[in-house]
């Protein structure tokens, strides 16, 4: 890394815009303002995907700023190299496992606590914006391609570049590469409905990031493993209409599918672990 660019990811202003980032999200003050002053007779869903949009505008402005100011970052050592065929095929398996252990993760954490504390899980887990709009009979069309889009594409991108690219860096500089991957991956988990398994799927991320040397890679998986999400939306579509909604006894009713995924993480961890051997020590892009 050069003298330049270390510097940037040495400086306060990184830290800045990531806390600013992070109260947008939390809170979202701006488009209150704006969505309350606006007068308009839209379908719900259209203000949802504003919120959406809000958020990752946000966090492309975010993004824009760190990587301009005060000095110019090298976007395309950040990026890195094109992965090979073969780190494609790990990085999806690599996903596979992370979807699973997401699944486990879901009810070791907000089983206990439905029956604890139901309202919050309902409206924290069980009450996220829904992936596949349906709305008087109909999908519309326009709106469920934003939202996929946003899901599948704008968010893989925005992310990974803001917590595998900009934060890892940053982070790295200042607490050490390890402690970098632990609380990256620990901030991806605070700001997703799902702490656990979107701080699995952060480590995950890294590992792949400092294996291949490549952001393509994780931005790829994200939005495959996003994609997958919304394909098993669309199996409990089919499985119960689309008028049908979610509710938390019938997350607690489903537990056997929370235990089945824990079964074949431990499974498929204890084959990985047996097996795997690490031929070249990990290691953060030199930019």
């Amino acid at each position: 890394m050069t003298e330049t660019s270390s510097q940037v990811f040495q400086s306060v202003r990184v830290r800045y815009f990531v806390l600013a980032w992070l109260l947008m999200i939390f809170y979202l003050p701006g488009a209150e303002i704006v969505f309350r002053a606006i007068d308009i007779d839209a379908p719900w869903y259209w203000w949802d995907l504003a919120y959406i949009y809000y958020a990752q505008l946000m966090l492309a402005a975010v993004l824009i700023l760190t990587i301009l100011f005060p000095i110019r970052l090298p976007v395309r050592g950040l990026i890195g190299t094109a992965p090979t065929i073969s780190e494609l095929r790990s990085g999806i398996l690599l996903s596979a496992f992370l979807f699973l252990f997401a699944w486990a993760a879901a009810y070791v954490l907000f089983l206990p606590l439905s029956y604890w504390v139901p309202a919050f899980v309902d409206a924290w887990y069980i009450g996220v914006p829904d992936l596949i709009y349906f709305d008087y009979g109909e999908y519309p069309i326009l709106p469920n391609f934003l939202n996929l889009f946003s899901l599948c594409v704008a968010a893989p991108i925005l992310e990974e570049f803001a917590f595998r690219g900009v934060i890892l860096h940053r982070w790295s500089h200042k607490f050490g590469l390890r402690s970098a991957v632990l609380w990256s991956s620990l901030l991806f988990g605070i700001v997703h409905p799902d702490p656990l398994g979107a701080f699995a799927f952060g480590i995950g991320m890294c590992v792949l990031y400092l294996r291949t040397q490549s952001l393509l890679l994780p931005i790829i998986c994200h939005g495959v493993y996003n994609f997958v999400v919304w394909l098993v939306e669309i199996g409990f579509i089919f499985k119960d209409g689309p008028e049908h909604e979610y509710t938390l006894s019938q997350f607690q009713d489903e537990w056997l599918g929370g235990l089945v995924a824990a079964v074949l993480v431990v499974a498929w961890a204890a084959w990985f672990i047996r097996t795997q051997k690490q031929d070249r020590p990990w290691n953060l892009p030199e930019i």
